[in-house]
């Protein structure tokens, strides 16, 4: 029989003990302090985490030091939002305010020197978007089976960045998100809170890459039937992709997708130059190059050419020559917009990869590879400027309106 009271027993033993007799080993227990929500949730939550990278709610064992920080932080993030929302229209109302009375100043004194108002100048607007041209860029997703989860996150953000730079660039090609699915969905409609669906010019396709460039065919038709750019332009003689001289491999002469052009370190092929009417895959696989040559491997078993970018022709680099995806994005589209590769690595290369510009652009060495890398973006600082996509253009719209005379928040977009 316990020597606790049959109160404390959980209900064993007989009940007709009489109550003086008092645990001597065993005192009472003191109550414990009671606990907010936020501190129950960075204790009871488990150690696993869901495929978005939460952590998932298992009682059966506690989360690790770590994994409370990044609860607390996202619950911190989450608690935020409509703060964040407040004071950026709070700032945007400051700055007309500044402005309105900055404008009235200048009225005020030129009034009183007996001058006419001055015509002030209406604030530019941003430049239009930049030309659609009949280029492809597929990003290859399909790799949620082989990467981790702090990987996902890595890819999201690079997804974003490249996004968000091919919707600015002068000459834009087709933008695809091929193999759309798995923990990267779940990421990109949880806590990303669904920002891609407002994005333009972008496609997420649950295809893998094979299928949506046999779709882009129909989507190039008419941009093909219309004048190119220069820079799009078929040049005599040249070659859109060439052998390296000092590589004995040649890939099999069958090839089943004439309009697909994987890039991938391990090719030995070297891309020259973009052509119209052809679609480029980036291997959409952040790994730390734990999966050399996979992307190599799939592209040759899909029967289609591969391809590697010419770094090592014009770049001297202090590291290894491996870019995350969104790099590889920005390099094709600088050189769409420069012609010039040399102008392109350098435009898009980390500094931290130490790439200077070589003498001569010959001989082309090893060439960066497409797998990418965690480039150490700020996943809530991504989030947080793509939930800010829709509001950037409300300050230049107010600017206007005051100084046509027009009072009153405009409609956000």
């Amino acid at each position: 029989m316990s020597d606790r009271p049959p109160d404390l027993a959980n209900g064993s033993g007989p009940t007709t003990e009489p109550p003086s007799q008092a645990p001597t080993s065993h005192p009472e227990p003191i109550a414990a302090p009671p606990r907010s929500d936020a501190q129950d949730a960075t204790t009871s939550q488990p150690r696993q985490e869901s495929s978005c990278g939460t952590p998932t709610s298992d009682p059966s064992q506690p989360l690790s030091k770590n994994a409370r920080k990044k609860l607390k932080r996202q619950l911190a993030w989450e608690a935020n939002t409509e703060d964040r929302k407040r004071r950026r229209k709070e700032k945007r109302q400051e700055i007309r305010v500044r402005k309105r009375e900055e404008r009235d100043e200048l009225r005020a004194e030129a009034k009183a020197a007996g001058l006419a108002p001055p015509k002030l100048p209406l604030p530019q607007r941003k430049k239009k978007r930049g030309a659609l041209v009949p280029v492809g860029i597929i990003i290859d997703c399909g790799f949620d089976d082989v990467m981790e989860n702090p990987f996902i996150t890595s890819l999201s953000s690079q997804i974003t960045r490249a996004y968000s730079e091919n919707r600015v660039a002068p000459l834009r090609p087709h933008l695809w998100i091929s193999g759309w699915g798995g923990r990267l969905k779940e990421r990109f409609e949880g806590p990303m809170k669904g920002t891609h669906l407002f994005w333009k010019g972008i496609e997420f396709e649950e295809d893998g890459w094979v299928e949506v460039a046999r779709k882009a065919k129909g989507v190039f038709e008419n941009g093909l039937q219309r004048e190119l750019p220069d820079i799009l332009k078929p040049v005599k003689g040249k070659s859109a992709i060439w052998l390296e001289k000092n590589d004995t491999a040649i890939e099999e002469e069958v090839v089943r997708e004439e309009n697909v052009v994987y890039l991938s370190s391990e090719s030995p092929y070297v891309l020259e130059r973009l052509e119209p009417g052809m679609c480029y895959v980036i291997g959409g696989l952040v790994d730390k190059n734990k999966k050399k040559g996979l992307c190599y491997k799939l592209a040759r078993d899909a029967g289609v050419r591969t391809a590697k970018l010419p770094i090592g022709r014009y770049l001297e680099m202090d590291s290894r020559k491996v870019l995350a995806t969104n790099h590889v994005v920005e390099i094709l589209l600088k050189w769409l917009q420069f012609g010039d590769w040399g102008k392109a690595f350098m435009a898009v290369m980390p500094q931290r990869k130490g790439g200077k510009l070589k003498e001569t652009g010959e001989n082309a060495g090893d060439v960066e590879g497409t797998h990418g890398e965690d480039d150490e973006l700020n996943a809530e600082e991504e989030m947080a400027k793509a939930m800010a996509h829709n509001e950037e253009h409300d300050e230049e719209d107010d600017e206007i309106r005051d100084q046509e005379g027009v009072d009153g928040e405009g409609e956000e977009d």
